[in-house]
């Protein structure tokens, strides 16, 4: 490598300088890492180098040099329960064959269920036993039909002039204020206040003295000596 030798002037020639010093020919890699490797640490000063304020080589643990010495116990043991393995997807979408002996054992043990004498899988519930014997559960039907009155287009967008549906619209309006606050666009709250005391136009305080010409607004753009001359 180059030398500064001779191009400055050593004003404290008694201090050494800092720094390594290599022979001429060498690389900015051996001036910042040396060369060679390095001694290895001995044990006992290592373990002051791998606590947690230490910085402890890549993927290696960090242990506080007060249990350094200690037996690797940790690394031994696992917490928690090993679980037992669970019924497969295939077993649940798949299942083995019953045979008819299986089949009626299983039925019996269900058959002390309530829900499956009242609701049986697949079946609707049979409502028969609550009853009267002269009602057919299959031939009659409750309720009333439906009466066709219009589809949903003409329930959406009537066959009607703007007028017709405005007046629809105001139609019972003053019910709806009381019952859903249903109030028109810029219509006012109806506080039911006594009308007849003050109007409705009625405004409140004093009003702020103020000029339209701008002259207190001339006043603040001018300095105060401006203002005394």
């Amino acid at each position: 490598m180059q030398s500064n030798l001779g191009k400055y002037r050593d004003s404290t020639p008694e201090l050494s300088p800092a720094g390594k010093i290599f022979e001429q020919g060498g690389t900015a890699s051996e001036c910042i890492h040396g060369r060679g490797k390095e001694p290895p640490v001995p044990s006992p000063v290592n373990k002051f180098c791998n606590t947690d304020a230490g910085r402890p080589p890549v993927a290696e643990m960090r242990i506080h040099h007060g249990r350094a010495d200690d037996e690797d116990v940790a690394s031994r043991y696992y917490h928690g329960v090993s679980t037992v393995g669970s019924v497969k997807a295939k077993q649940l979408v798949n299942p083995e064959f019953k045979s008819h002996f299986k089949s009626c054992v299983d039925a019996k043990k269900e058959s002390a269920y309530l829900s499956k004498k009242e609701k049986p899988l697949g079946k609707s519930r049979d409502n028969s036993a609550f009853m009267p014997s002269s009602i057919d559960r299959l031939k009659t039907a409750f309720g009333k039909p439906t009466i066709f009155s219009g589809t949903a287009g003409e329930c959406v967008n009537p066959n009607k002039t703007p007028s017709q549906v405005q007046e629809e619209s105001q139609f019972a309006h003053d019910m709806y204020k009381l019952s859903h606050n249903d109030y028109n666009v810029s219509e006012m709250y109806d506080r039911k206040y006594d009308w007849s005391k003050f109007t409705k136009e009625s405004l409140y305080g004093k009003e702020t003295p103020h000029f339209n010409d701008g002259r207190n607004t001339c006043k603040s753009l001018k300095w105060i000596h401006d203002l005394q001359t």
